[in-house]
């Protein structure tokens, strides 16, 4: 039975990179507002990061020993994934963002400020304007290729902040 121990023991190495590389794709994928509508199944958000996770993880080529760390160390390794995926989704969101806030100031100004309808992305409570213009944000985005620019972020978030290596005080300098 050598075959079995074989692939226990690759199992064993490439599970925590694996589940730490789903955690930081698949936070951008659940966040950032273009895919974090409703109309889109979490099902094939969550077959998105795995897709992505398969294709990037030979990349990386990272190799983590889970028989050697404890709980904690795990846990704090995932929940850094976590906050790195947060921080390339709210880079992302910012310009959908603006793009909001700039049709509720025109919507405050003109006097439109007091119609507001439900924008069907996001499920909130907006100004016909914000709505018009975060509408023409996401068609935009797809349009100039944003969705591969985000995917090329996440794979460039791997050179820049490797897989168990995030320190917060050097990762901060870089920027």
């Amino acid at each position: 039975m050598p075959g079995s121990f074989e692939l226990l023991n690759m199992v064993s190495k490439n599970i925590l990179p694996f589940l730490m590389v789903v955690t930081r794709i698949g936070i951008v994928f659940f966040t950032i507002p273009p895919f974090r509508n409703r109309s889109l199944a979490p099902f094939l958000k969550v077959l998105i990061s795995l897709a992505l996770a398969i294709t990037m993880l030979p990349v990386i080529s990272v190799e983590i020993d889970i028989r050697t760390m404890t709980y904690f160390e795990i846990f704090t390794h995932i929940a850094a994934e976590f906050l790195v995926g947060l921080l390339l989704s709210f880079m992302t969101a910012i310009v959908f963002i603006a793009a909001q806030f700039a049709g509720s100031l025109i919507d405050t100004n003109s006097g439109f400020g007091f119609a507001n309808v439900i924008n069907p992305l996001t499920q909130d409570n907006v100004t016909l304007t914000s709505n018009l213009y975060f509408i023409i944000a996401a068609v935009l985005f797809f349009t100039i290729g944003g969705h591969n620019l985000v995917i090329g972020a996440i794979a460039e978030s791997y050179r820049v902040m490797p897989i168990a290596e995030f320190k917060l005080n050097q990762q901060l300098r870089m920027l």
